[in-house]
């Protein structure tokens, strides 16, 4: 996976969960 496509995929993550409360951060 790139880089890029790391940040993507956490931000996809962090709009599916940041409602729930769960935070997600990218290594």
């Amino acid at each position: 996976m790139t880089k890029a496509a790391m940040m993507n995929f956490t931000k996809s993550m962090a709009k599916q969960l940041g409602p729930k409360g769960i935070r997600v951060n990218g290594v």
